[in-house]
C-alpha cells in the first residue's frame, strides 16, 4: 500500500540519517511493520520485528520500555500465521520483560500472562490455559485494580477452556462474566455472539431443553456470521456442533 511504501521510505531515510542501530530505527522498523500487518503481508514483518527487538536490546537492555509492545505485535503476527509456538513464545518473551519493568503482579503484567494462555488455548492444549489463568481467577476475587482489559480476556479463555475441558459450571461463570465485561465494552463487541454460541453450547448440556439451547445458538450463529469480521473458524465450529447436535429428521 501507499502508506507502506511510505514507512519503507522512511526506514530507507532513518539508516542513512542515524547513526547505525539508532533507537529511532526500531521505531519506524515497527511503525513499518504494523502497516505490513494490517496489510496482511505476514511475511514480511518477523525479519523487521527481529531487528527492531535486536536494536532495543542492544539500546536499552532487557528493561527497554519498547521491548513489550515489540514482543506483543510479533505474538500477534506469528499467531495469525498460525505460528503457535512462536506466537506463544514471543507472548511469553513480552510477559517476562513485563515483569522486570512493571513486577510479576502487576496488572500489565496479568494482562501480558493472559495473552500467552490464549496463544496456548489457540494451540489447543485447553488444560495448559486453564492452569495459566487460574491463580489469575483466584487474584481477581481479591484484587480491584484488574480493568477490562485484564478480566474481559481472563475469563474469556478461562471459561473457553472448561468448555473443552467438561466442566460447564465452571464455563457458564466465567463465559457470563467475560459476556458482562463484553456488553459494556465496544472493543470486545466482536466476540459477544461467539460467547452467546459457547453458553448455548452449555445450556443444552445443562438443561431438559434442548430444543431451546439450539434455537440460542442457531441465533447467535447468525449474529456472528452478520458481522464485518465473521470469524470463520468460530462459524466452522457452530456449524459443526450444530450439524452433530440437532436431531435427524
Amino acid at each position: 500500500s501507499a502508506a507502506s511504501d511510505v514507512y519503507k521510505r522512511q526506514v530507507e531515510i532513518r539508516c542513512e540519517q542515524l547513526p547505525a542501530r539508532h533507537v529511532h530505527l526500531a521505531h519506524t522498523l515497527v511503525n513499518r511493520s504494523l502497516m505490513l500487518f494490517n496489510a496482511g503481508r505476514l511475511d514480511e514483518v518477523t525479519p523487521l520485528v527481529d531487528e527492531a527487538v535486536e536494536i532495543y536490546l542492544e539500546q536499552g537492555g532487557p528493561q527497554s520500555p519498547y521491548l513489550v509492545s515489540t514482543y506483543r505485535l510479533n505474538g500477534a503476527v506469528q499467531d495469525s500465521a498460525g505460528n503457535h509456538d512462536a506466537a506463544i513464545a514471543s507472548f511469553s518473551s513480552a510477559a517476562e520483560t513485563q515483569a522486570r519493568v512493571l513486577g510479576p503482579k502487576h496488572s500489565g503484567t496479568v494482562a501480558v500472562r493472559v495473552e500467552v494462555a490464549q496463544a496456548v488455548l489457540g494451540q489447543g492444549d485447553y488444560l495448559r490455559a486453564i492452569e495459566l489463568c487460574e491463580p489469575w481467577i483466584e487474584a481477581a476475587k481479591r484484587r480491584d485494580d484488574f480493568d477490562a482489559n485484564v478480566l474481559f480476556p481472563l475469563h474469556f479463555v478461562y471459561g473457553r477452556g472448561h468448555l473443552i475441558a467438561g466442566s460447564p459450571e465452571l464455563a457458564k461463570e466465567s463465559l457470563s462474566m467475560a459476556l458482562e465485561l463484553a456488553a459494556k465494552n465496544r472493543a470486545y463487541e466482536y466476540a459477544v455472539p461467539v460467547m452467546e454460541i459457547d453458553l448455548g453450547r452449555l445450556r443444552w448440556k445443562m438443561t431438559p431443553d434442548k430444543a431451546a439451547a439450539i434455537a440460542d445458538v442457531e441465533a447467535a450463529l447468525a449474529k456472528l456470521k452478520a458481522r464485518d469480521d465473521t470469524d470463520l473458524a468460530e462459524v466452522k465450529r457452530a456449524e459443526t456442533w450444530l450439524a452433530q447436535t440437532k436431531p435427524k429428521r
